[in-house]
């Protein structure tokens, strides 16, 4: 487990349950259960929304059937990245500690916290944070698209992604720029509900091109 780490640029999405890809991503004939399965063929990290991993979360302890499902799915090289709301930061933490020395666990980069009233930790159960905020901003290091600022841990979010190659290499070329050398290994998060999946995969193709 001790190499399980980002080596590159590495293009993920906000989940894996979109309507939108069937057909067009998810085989037909595919339960909805087995999506996730399929989605980590593809895509090595996983963005985990909070509607995914709160139900987990019960009052006596973590609800181990949803729980084994999703680790079931994963496979050697899956790596996680958790995203929360600053309201359930609590329920983060609980979920973090009731988690802790798994396989799950280890697998875990960091954290995105979507904040808009006051700054979370830097840090979350050793976990790294990201900041994604329209009005909030860490000390260090940022990069601002569309509207929105990450700051803190180094990654993208990206609500409204361009269909065109060549807007998608620029925003990619503007996020490396920001970002110290040693730390070009980040995550790249497309979070608009209503994405394309061939946009997405073409954002990934564009990064390799691109030597990220």
């Amino acid at each position: 487990m001790e190499n399980l780490r980002l080596d590159n640029l590495e293009v993920t999405t906000l989940g894996w349950q979109y309507s939108q890809w069937q057909d067009t991503f998810y085989p037909d004939d595919l339960p909805e259960e087995w999506r996730l399965d399929f989605y980590l063929n593809h895509f090595r990290l996983a963005a985990i929304p909070q509607h995914i991993w709160l139900p987990w979360l019960l009052d006596e302890g973590l609800d181990e059937e949803p729980f084994d499902d999703f680790v079931d799915c994963l496979n050697e090289n899956t790596l996680l990245l958790l995203i929360v709301a600053e309201e359930q930061l609590a329920q983060l933490e609980r979920l973090l500690e009731l988690t802790q020395g798994s396989d799950f666990a280890e697998r875990l980069i960091g954290c995105a916290v979507l904040a808009e009233m006051q700054l979370p930790p830097s840090e979350i159960q050793g976990l790294p944070v990201t900041l994604v905020s329209s009005r909030l901003t860490f000390p260090g290091w940022s990069w601002r698209n569309d509207g929105v600022v990450v700051s803190g841990q180094p990654m993208a979010w990206i609500n409204d992604l361009p269909q065109d190659g060549k807007q998608q290499a620029d925003l990619l070329k503007d996020l490396v720029a920001s970002i110290p050398q040693q730390k070009s290994a980040v995550p790249v998060c497309v979070a608009n509900p209503e994405m394309s999946i061939s946009s997405v995969q073409n954002l990934k193709t564009v990064a390799e091109l691109l030597g990220y």
